[in-house]
């Protein structure tokens, strides 16, 4: 497990081993061509990194006032997420 700090200030104990997994790939695949819409791999991927409890915290900390997840913020989290575990992973 290794402890991940986001920007947004999201913080939660993550197994950097999750992206050790060919589903994830897949999804890092579909994500990098753009075989498919960039949001839907994220949202998989999320899926693959984050029980659902912690995955609904990263939504609190991303909520906006009106406490929408904006699509953009979960984006930009997940993608230094997905950066930190793979420099972790190393």
């Amino acid at each position: 497990m290794t402890k991940i700090k986001l920007s947004c200030g999201f913080e939660a104990e993550v197994d950097e081993q999750s992206i050790n997994d060919m589903r994830f790939l897949d999804l890092m695949a579909d994500y990098d061509s753009g075989a498919r819409e960039k949001i839907f791999a994220l949202k998989e991927m999320s899926d693959l990194i984050l029980p659902k409890e912690e995955k609904e915290r990263l939504y609190s900390a991303l909520k906006d006032e009106k406490g929408r997840v904006p699509i953009d913020a979960f984006t930009a989290a997940m993608e230094e997420l997905v950066g930190q575990l793979g420099s972790k992973k190393k």
